[in-house]
């Protein structure tokens, strides 16, 4: 919760008294781990934009979109799943998904 949008707090809250705070309390944040690529920049495959930015189509299942993200969760983020998806882009809708624990290209798709 934002403290900008909480009404019980009824004055200003700055920077420097939300640090001054978390010293006292001994509270830290965690900084977020610099993410290394895991292929040299020459080995990457690179696709051709076919699509040019304009992502509107006039018929179903002629543009579909695939993505793939790691999500971390648990009390120090110590857990990690990977949630991959394919979408139409006519409709905007999700065509299937899937969850992980692991990364790998052989992936069983559920289709809704």
């Amino acid at each position: 919760m934002s403290l900008e949008h909480d009404e019980l707090i009824t004055f200003r809250v700055t920077y420097k008294m939300v640090r001054r705070v978390m010293r006292e309390l001994g509270l830290r944040c965690q900084i977020r781990v610099e993410k290394h690529s895991r292929q040299e920049a020459s080995e990457q495959y690179i696709q051709d934009n076919v699509l040019n930015q304009d992502f509107e189509t006039d018929a179903p299942n002629k543009v579909w979109l695939s993505d793939s993200t790691e999500l971390r969760f648990g009390p120090n983020g110590e857990h990690k799943i990977r949630l991959s998806g394919v979408l139409d882009l006519y409709g905007r809708r999700l065509l299937s998904h899937h969850l992980s624990i692991t990364e790998t290209s052989a992936v069983e798709i559920k289709v809704f």
